[in-house]
């Protein structure tokens, strides 16, 4: 690894491994819960090049965690609907009734050097977005990784 890119990404993971442990066990102290460790190891990683017209439908990942981080997004062009998606990665939650705390979509417009870090059973989607510069381009970088508590953690699951 030219770049140090691995063990960089690993411990952004980890940080959200972290967060997500102490919402899942609020009855932990922080202390504890920062105190265990986890075996993460990237399964595959590759490289998305969109131009104007293109999407990735809706779709999930086979592993524990997901992520895209957006290297290169593209002015667009307006809408012609009114709706907001054109370009957005668009997260589904079809699995809730509870719309005073719970968001069934959640729609969200990538900016260069965003990293969006989910659950790889998360339902999402690439909106397609319009340009008038036919060779415009929105790049991002994909990656599915998977995690296991490592023994002696006060937590395991």
């Amino acid at each position: 690894d030219l770049f140090n890119v691995k063990p960089y990404l690993i411990s952004i993971l980890n940080k959200f491994i972290v967060q997500c442990k102490i919402q899942m066990f609020p009855e932990l102290s922080i202390e504890k819960v920062k105190k265990n460790s986890y075996k993460i190891e990237l399964s595959t990683m590759w490289i998305v090049n969109q131009r104007p017209g293109e999407y990735n439908p809706l779709h999930m990942h086979n592993d524990t965690i997901s992520s895209v981080l957006y290297l290169k997004v593209p002015n667009k062009l307006p809408p012609i609907k009114n709706k907001d998606s054109d370009g957005s990665i668009v997260f589904y939650n079809a699995g809730t009734r509870d719309l005073e705390f719970s968001r069934t979509i959640l729609k969200c417009e990538p900016k260069v050097g965003e990293l969006y870090i989910f659950g790889s059973n998360q339902q999402h989607a690439v909106y397609p977005y319009r340009s008038n510069d036919l060779n415009a381009e929105r790049i991002s970088i994909s990656f599915n990784a998977n995690f296991t508590d490592m023994p002696g953690n006060t937590i395991l699951g």
